[in-house]
């Protein structure tokens, strides 16, 4: 069987070494495997449950654990299963190989786990496609790319008396800024009695100039001061600060994705200068979500690949309904980023009321975390999947001691029998809002060209929720906008066309 026709999943409890599960991960990629990791047996039912693919399932739980027993039970068709160093896992009345541990070197034999994987998924290395190898190879450059660069950066976690990292120029004060803005503006002023007291040739040669010129890190700072104070007065909310917002889940399936493009689009209708940035990941997916609403933009190039190249190579700004947003694009993990360029990448959506990243689902890899210090907030999203949730408070706990963010939960899919309550609790972070289910819509939306937001009914029922959200965000200066009504609307109210249907 082909090996894309079979998942290699694995769940491994939190007594399962890191290092090794690590070591395995390694190992699979490099025979030319990919691994999908779930943090228990619970996890992978709902999973299971939603997609009924064939998979090759690692775990080091205990044959005669009641976990096993249910999953076995739930899914009898599940026949190809791995043990690594569970007990009793040569039982003949359980199906399933067993991969120990030398007790002796505490090394796992992960050759005999390779070929165990090879006997129930079999791979000719010969007839992988070149399209396959590209596809891998560029897994393996994102990941190495990402993580090489976080040697030495600086950390989110370093103390204040750390020696700061040489290559990133600390970030102005707020003094600092209405400085270098009032002496900008003195600057203009001189320039600009000067440009109209001189000839004509001197000001085509001022011209010249100016276009030559590079700005300055300290002109760049009065430039975003000065769009600041355009932008409040263009807009109806007064935001003293941008926010930025990191939305994250520990659980697959929650929807992340689906809530930032909607509540962006919420945001944009309501003259908030919205932006959304996919954090970096080999995983992306945003571009193929606009591209379901329209096509690339002419010139369109991703930021990643804009911050890589030796000058402006093209737009990196994708609007679509009013809301700026940069996807990644196929070979951003290729770049040769450092600490430099991953630090413009994060901060520069800063010109935006509010950008919200997408952040990767899961565990976050070390660039991930390192991201995290970019965040004004972290917004968690969760639903009834208590048990699951449970298992990431010790990691949620840990993100927010080393990160010193602010967390809070937004609670999906909210029914009349859920516990919010419960859940914030138990996580130990504040709730800001509860999502309505949209099971149906979002059923109907798989085969839309259109957002779900702006499908028929959606807009009224997640207007509450992102009430709150949006004045959480900006204040008590927020308000709804009166929304204009489109030609169709207009023409069915007007008093002609109802004397026509009426006959």
């Amino acid at each position: 069987m082909a090996k894309d026709q079979i998942h290699v999943c694995s769940v491994f409890t939190t007594e399962f070494p890191s290092g090794m599960k690590e070591q395995i991960k390694r190992s699979l990629f490099e025979a030319g495997y990919r691994l999908h990791d779930f943090q228990s047996i619970g996890e992978f039912q709902n999973w299971y449950s939603d997609y009924q693919t064939e998979v090759c399932l690692l775990l080091n739980e205990e044959v005669d654990s009641a976990e096993y027993d249910s999953l076995k039970g739930e899914f009898a068709e599940l026949d190809d299963f791995i043990f690594v160093d569970a007990q009793n896992a040569g039982r003949k009345e359980w199906s399933g190989t067993p991969v120990l541990i030398d007790k002796k070197t505490n090394e796992l034999d992960v050759d005999m786990l390779i070929e165990e994987i090879k006997a129930i998924i079999p791979i000719d290395e010969n007839e992988m496609s070149l399209e396959d190898e590209n596809e891998l190879g560029v897994e393996e450059d994102e990941s190495d790319a990402f993580d090489s660069f976080t040697e030495g950066a600086p950390s989110y976690s370093q103390e204040l008396n750390d020696e700061p990292y040489i290559g990133e120029e600390p970030p102005l004060s707020e003094e600092e800024m209405e400085d270098i803005a009032r002496e900008s503006q003195e600057q203009e002023l001189n320039e600009i009695q000067q440009i109209d007291d001189a000839p004509a040739d001197s000001k085509a040669e001022e011209v010249e100039a100016v276009v030559e010129h590079s700005p300055s890190a300290s002109e760049n700072a009065s430039y975003s001061k000065r769009l600041r104070s355009i932008q409040k007065s263009l807009t109806g909310p007064q935001m003293d600060e941008f926010k930025t917002i990191g939305v994250w889940s520990p659980l697959p399936a929650m929807g992340v994705t689906s809530f930032i493009l909607n509540f962006s689009f919420f945001l944009a209708e309501n003259r908030i200068h919205t932006a959304v940035l996919e954090s970096l990941t080999s995983n992306h997916i945003l571009k193929d979500w606009l591209l379901r609403y329209g096509s690339v933009p002419d010139k369109w190039v991703s930021l990643a690949e804009n911050l890589h190249a030796d000058q402006a190579i093209g737009n990196s700004e994708w609007v679509y309904r009013g809301v700026k947003f940069f996807p990644l694009n196929t070979k951003d993990g290729k770049h040769h980023w450092n600490p430099d360029s991953f630090d413009a990448f994060y901060r520069m959506t800063g010109i935006y009321d509010v950008t919200l990243i997408d952040i990767p689902t899961g565990e976050m890899a070390a660039f991930t975390k390192e991201s995290l210090r970019y965040l004004d907030e972290l917004w968690i999203l969760v639903d009834d999947r208590v048990q699951q949730l449970n298992s990431w408070k010790g990691y949620i706990k840990g993100i927010k001691e080393s990160s010193g963010l602010d967390v809070h939960l937004i609670h999906n899919k909210s029914i009349s029998a859920s516990k919010p309550g419960i859940i914030s609790e138990g996580l130990g972070s504040n709730l800001l809002a509860e999502m309505p289910p949209l099971w149906e819509e979002t059923a109907r939306n798989y085969y839309q060209n259109q957002p779900l937001y702006f499908q028929a009914g959606v807009r009224e029922k997640v207007q509450k929720p992102y009430h709150q959200l949006a004045r959480h965000l900006i204040g008590p200066s927020f308000q709804l906008q009166e929304k204009k009504a489109n030609w169709w609307e207009q023409l069915t109210k007007s008093k002609g066309f109802q004397k026509i249907l009426n006959g």
